[in-house]
């Protein structure tokens, strides 16, 4: 048996060829290769992966990003035609469905010829497909071969995938799970060996603090796509993902709300609100509207305002040194803590614009 020719190529005559980039269909998030879109059960995969077809197929938007419209092969391996049926329905929205997006309900197994499968379907196929959805890889599994560990059944089934998607230039979205692991890095929690992880192009994840939380962290990490992690929402009304923002704006958009629904906060501005109003009925403009007074005051007013309040003086101090930026940069209230050997007082004040 004849071995195979290696090829060696010096490092100067790579950079001056023309390499053609990798082809995304979702520039920046999914790229030409194979892609695992990882998350627990139930969290909506499903109704993901079909909208990203239907976007791509219309060369639409898909979680406020552009597509390149392409054709699509979708393996629907765990639903009914029904079901698809529904779903696409509900997702299209009264919008035309694609002549260009193709689906199936079965499919044989790596093991029982899956890629010579896709090669012949994608070349009788009436047009160019660009993008291949198998959901889940786990139903296209096929069996360990007797002498090999497990780490290496993962990585040579998956590698025979990624190698097919290559050859052709295809992207390749497989969904998987992620398993019960506690570990803060989602990455550690991809269902199977480092195999699974080490054989793909692109991991895109799917957490959430619990299971019934609206906000879902979307993480990506890949080799032709930059690593980056987003909050998103499913829209149940519309049966569609949408993006909220980063991490550190929504962390900021919910420190903001937190502000805003405060009852400690809504009462430092009430009062600095009724001492305006009462300044400038009286024709008092240059008198600065302020209120100076202890935690214990600020609780009682409080709880006159807005019901008990179960807080602690030494939390309601610590609450308004933490929120002064926010009083400045949103209702213009100047802070200034005090602290006397008999007193600790709050000062806050406000200039009349």
């Amino acid at each position: 048996m004849s071995k195979p020719s290696v090829k060696v190529e010096s490092v100067a005559d790579l950079c001056k060829r023309q390499i053609v980039e990798p082809n995304y269909v979702v520039p920046g998030l999914i790229a030409a290769g194979m892609n695992l879109l990882c998350s627990p059960p139930k969290y909506g995969k499903s109704w993901m992966v079909l909208d990203l077809a239907y976007s791509v197929a219309t060369g639409s938007r898909f979680l406020d990003m552009p597509t390149r419209q392409t054709g699509v092969l979708y393996l629907a391996l765990e639903d009914s035609d029904a079901r698809m049926q529904s779903r696409m329905k509900q997702v299209a929205a009264g919008r035309t469905i694609p002549a260009n997006f193709f689906f199936t309900l079965a499919a044989p197994t790596l093991d029982d010829g899956l890629v010579d499968w896709l090669g012949k379907t994608l070349d009788a196929a009436p047009c160019k497909i660009g993008l291949i959805i198998v959901d889940t890889l786990q139903k296209v599994r096929g069996i360990a071969r007797r002498t090999e560990g497990v780490y290496g059944y993962d990585y040579r089934e998956l590698g025979e995938l990624k190698r097919f998607l290559d050859e052709r230039g295809l992207c390749g979205v497989f969904v998987h799970h992620l398993n019960k692991n506690s570990s803060a890095d989602s990455m550690d929690r991809v269902n199977g060996t480092a195999g699974v992880a080490g054989a793909v192009d692109t991991i895109i994840t799917l957490t959430r603090r619990k299971h019934s939380d609206s906000e879902t962290r979307m993480s990506v990490t890949g080799r032709d796509v930059p690593e980056r992690t987003i909050i998103i929402q499913m829209d149940w009304s519309t049966f569609h993902w949408s993006v909220l923002g980063s991490e550190k704006d929504v962390e900021l958009m919910h420190n903001l709300q937190n502000f805003r629904d405060d009852p400690i906060i809504k009462t430092i501005v009430s009062k600095l609100d009724e001492q305006e109003t009462l300044l400038l009925k009286a024709g008092q403009i240059n008198i600065t509207p302020s209120w100076t007074c202890t935690s214990v005051q600020i609780l009682e007013e409080a709880s006159q305002r807005y019901g008990k309040q179960s807080q602690s003086p030494t939390t309601v101090g610590k609450k308004v040194r933490a929120y002064q930026p926010l009083l400045m940069s949103e209702e213009g209230i100047a802070y200034e803590y005090k602290r006397t050997s008999e007193t600790r007082e709050h000062v806050f004040t406000r200039e009349i614009v």
